[in-house]
Order: structure tokens, then sequence, then C-alpha cells
């Protein structure tokens, strides 16, 4: 159920023993948030990520380009970067309020969908979720929107016995 990582005793207690090996904390699986069933039902593949982390704007915008070429589709739903970040210009000296916004970004937690898309065949999607994975600044999975579909509507059917019951 959950993958340990191994790291040098070095590294989490600050000594220097060499050859002790120790666990660490175990990471936890993560799971798809819940789906846009109408959004779902448009596109077969999704995109999420893994980790958290913000997004800048310009870095979504690569990865749509991205997706666009290699997939060749033009029409697919992407996360959109909506918190603005404030910057004060450099060499301005402290106070005189806040600065002005220089960048937007999204707020991404583990298991966020990032992009719907549609794709010729499954190897030209991994190809693609790979290309993408490598302009984000988080980690990202392809998966099929059918498998999370099936998934719903089978925990939908399990929690409709429940109340019955």
């Amino acid at each position: 159920m959950f993958s340990f990582r191994i790291l040098y005793r070095s590294y989490v207690t600050g000594t220097k023993k060499s050859g002790s090996w120790i666990r660490a904390r175990p990471t936890p699986q993560v799971t798809v948030a819940g789906i846009n069933e109408k959004v779902a039902k448009r596109f077969k593949y999704l995109i999420y990520s893994t980790t958290d982390g913000p997004i800048k704007a310009c870095a979504i915008e690569a990865a749509r380009v991205t997706l666009k070429r290699n997939s060749k589709t033009p029409e697919m739903w992407k996360i959109e970067a909506d918190t603005p970040v404030t910057r004060k210009p450099i060499g301005s000296r402290m106070g005189k309020g806040k600065g002005k916004i220089d960048h937007y970004i999204a707020k991404v937690s583990a298991g966020s969908h990032l992009y719907f898309f549609n794709c010729s065949d499954e190897f030209v999607a991994r190809y693609t979720c790979r290309q993408v994975d490598y302009r984000l600044p988080v980690k990202a999975k392809l998966i099929e929107t059918q498998t999370l579909l099936e998934g719903q509507t089978a925990k939908s059917a399990k929690s409709s016995k429940r109340t019955i019951k």
C-alpha cells in the first residue's frame, strides 16, 4: 500500500555515519480527485498531478502548446491560472506599499486535474504526457477517463446500497 523511500542517515539526522540506512516516512498514494462527468465524456485521456505546487501561467501555456502539437487535436480542457502574484521592482526600497502584479499561478494539489484531451492512440497519448510532464513544475501522470467513470459509478452503486439498508 505504501512505498518507502530509503534515505541516508546523515541527511536525516545531520550526523555522518557511513553505511547506515534508515526508512523514511511512507509516501501516500495519490488518488485522482472527483471527476466532472460532462467533461470526462467528451475526452478520452486525463493528465493529473501527483505532487503539490504552484504552476505559472506561462508553464500551463507551454504544456498546452505541446499537447496540441503532439496529440494533433485542438479540443482540450485545461486548468486556469487565477491567483495573482505581486512583486516589487528591482532596486526599490522597503515600504511604500505592495508591488504590482507580476504573474498568475494555479495552486495545484496532488490528484487534481490538469488537462483533458483526445488522442488517436495510447502510445501517442503517453508520449504527449511525458512531454507535458517535462514542461510543468509538478509531476504528472496519464489515465483514461473511462476507467475513472467506471470507478465512480461503482462507488456510487456501493453507496446507494448502503443507504437502502
